[in-house]
């Protein structure tokens, strides 16, 4: 199974500027043989293709949209306030129907008719779930109890790439626990990009078989204040890249 990353239905309403979208304004043959060829590409060697269709409502990026729409007027706090996301326009009842409920039906169709799944059937459905999860007890209590068939680790993995291989041979209980603020899913998300960043710049060969090679140790408050102060760096270079036309670059990369 290969899921596309985020897949607008809105073009302003954007969880990020490089986000693929599908709108019936942009509707065009072109785009249409794009997103078909997206398709045969994912599913060439037997893979089921799912997209990940979505709206940014008022977490839309502020580099896309500093006046999205949302179910409200509240908007999503952020550190330092306003870096990443806005205050959103509420929407009215019939707006939610002709620019949230319209936009997905449409989008949904347009990738049925372009190749990829929608909402596949299974004779035998396996349930994963993931986020969240960070100790070992819980996952398998989730397990034992039925929740779910199987645990997805995502941030978890980006700092111990062979988490999931430790807890099967059973040498840890949990996985690392950072030093960030446990409600600032922003930073910890940028961490994560951070360290993908890391893993990329070198094969585990030539790594002598050391997976954490080069991965920044956000479980040290001293890594993570450097971190905080590139980021700051980042958001500087964002707002400049923005002013004059160029696409901002949302990494933060660590030596």
């Amino acid at each position: 199974m290969i899921l596309t990353g985020n897949v607008a239905v809105d073009p302003t309403n954007l969880e990020a500027i490089s986000n693929a979208i599908i709108f019936k304004e942009g509707d065009s043959s072109e785009r249409r043989a794009l997103f078909t060829q997206w398709a045969q590409k994912m599913k060439q060697d037997g893979a089921l293709a799912i997209i990940q269709l979505s709206h940014g409502g008022r977490q839309s990026s502020v580099w896309a949209n500093r006046t999205p729409f949302g179910v409200s007027d509240i908007e999503l706090k952020t550190d330092p306030p306003g870096i990443m996301c806005v205050k959103p326009v509420a929407l009215t009842t019939e707006q939610v129907k002709s620019e949230v409920v319209d936009r997905f039906v449409y989008a949904a169709k347009f990738a049925y008719e372009c190749g990829k799944n929608i909402r596949p059937v299974f004779k035998n459905t396996v349930v994963y779930l993931t986020g969240g999860f960070r100790t070992v007890g819980a996952m398998v209590d989730a397990v034992l109890r039925n929740t779910t068939q199987g645990i997805g680790l995502g941030r978890p993995a980006t700092a111990e790439p062979d988490l999931p291989k430790k807890i099967l041979n059973g040498s840890v209980l949990s996985a690392v626990q950072d030093a960030f603020n446990p409600n600032d899913l922003i930073k910890q998300m940028l961490a994560s990009g951070s360290q993908l960043e890391q893993m990329g710049r070198n094969s585990v060969r030539k790594a002598g078989g050391n997976v954490m090679d080069q991965i920044s140790d956000y479980s040290d408050e001293r890594v993570v204040e450097v971190f905080n102060g590139k980021t700051m760096e980042m958001y500087g270079k964002m707002q400049k890249d923005a002013l004059s036309g160029k696409a901002p670059k949302m990494l933060v990369v660590m030596n």
